[in-house]
């Protein structure tokens, strides 16, 4: 397969929206009584053949799945087998949302006929999808919804495997757009986090200009801020929201996923979110503020992934001083 970052590639997934994360996990009961109790995210769906549970905040199926780390292949609905991932902790894939299956299909084509490694395509059931590696072994999915209820889906599937093969030229793709953009957001009330969706999330990377033509040439995300100097990159979907952040690799610093952000409800649950994490054992909550209103937490899941609550600064600017604060703060 060709390198797909050596030289431009005009595959152009481009995406809405960072949509879900995916992490494997090291005990999964506690990991959901973590992002359920604490980060407000309410449980919708669990496939037990897989060891992996569905949290979402209404915006779509799932902002977060969590999956069972294991050392054994899993099975899908029909009797497909993935071949063993996820021995420890850590990102299994980001969710890319896309306007419909007819650009997913079109992308995909562009992807083959540009001999681009494409790792797999699903069939979720309610969803779509196709897999690739960015070339530092990252995980992305690129989806479409395929049904507007997903909620009916998953209530008429319960307990099921969803997932199996999928071909994306068996048939005419839809065009039809399946998201809702004009959700109410949902939440586990009693919990101290209340947010509204999952937006961002960043990356350190080994090779940031590789990288970086990988994230805009296939993944067809555009850029929102650049400091080549510092080694800084901030993409956004076509929604027009910073929707990733990418970083340039310093000494001592791990590659792959540094955080996943959400964006809160809004600014008075944000000041009480401050007062209530205070209570909670050991996941301190770190405060974010950059002079220009932008103000968030960061805390921690009980695998040490970064996760960033924040209220959103509509057209803020970015500045050579943002890419040089300590990266736990950054938010894009």
């Amino acid at each position: 397969m060709a390198d797909i970052a050596d030289k431009p590639q005009n595959v152009h997934f481009a995406p809405r929206r960072l949509a879900h994360a995916n992490i494997f996990v090291r005990d999964l009961k506690e990991s959901l009584a973590f992002y359920s109790a604490v980060c407000g995210l309410t449980e919708v769906f669990a496939e037990p053949a897989v060891d992996m549970v569905f949290l979402s905040n209404g915006s779509s199926h799932h902002d977060v799945a969590l999956m069972q780390i294991a050392r054994k292949d899993r099975g899908g609905r029909d009797g497909r087998v993935a071949t063993t991932r996820g021995s420890e902790p850590g990102l299994n894939h980001l969710g890319w949302e896309m306007e419909n299956e007819k650009v997913l299909v079109d992308a995909y084509k562009r992807a083959v006929g540009l001999d681009v490694d494409v790792k797999r395509t699903t069939d979720h059931g309610m969803s779509h999808s196709v897999y690739l590696f960015d070339p530092e072994r990252n995980f992305q999915e690129f989806y479409s919804d395929q049904l507007a209820d997903w909620r009916e889906f998953y209530r008429n599937n319960v307990g099921q495997a969803i997932s199996g093969s999928w071909d994306p030229l068996a048939s005419a793709p839809s065009t039809a757009a399946n998201y809702d953009a004009n959700f109410s957001p949902e939440y586990v009330k009693s919990a101290p986090v209340q947010p509204r969706e999952i937006s961002r999330a960043g990356i350190i990377a080994e090779d940031f200009d590789k990288m970086l033509r990988f994230y805009r040439d296939v993944g067809g995300l555009s850029l929102a801020h650049l400091d080549e100097a510092v080694g800084v990159a901030v993409l956004m979907g076509t929604t027009g929201k910073p929707a990733l952040s990418l970083f340039a690799q310093r000494d001592g610093e791990q590659t792959g996923l540094h955080h996943i952000g959400f964006e809160v409800v809004n600014e008075i649950e944000l000041e009480k979110l401050h007062g209530d994490l205070r209570r909670i054992n050991d996941a301190a909550p770190v405060e974010i503020t950059d002079g220009r209103g932008k103000k968030g937490v960061v805390l921690k899941s009980p695998d040490g992934i970064l996760l960033e609550f924040f209220l959103p600064t509509p057209g803020r600017a970015w500045s050579a001083e943002d890419a040089r604060a300590p990266r736990d703060l950054f938010i894009a």
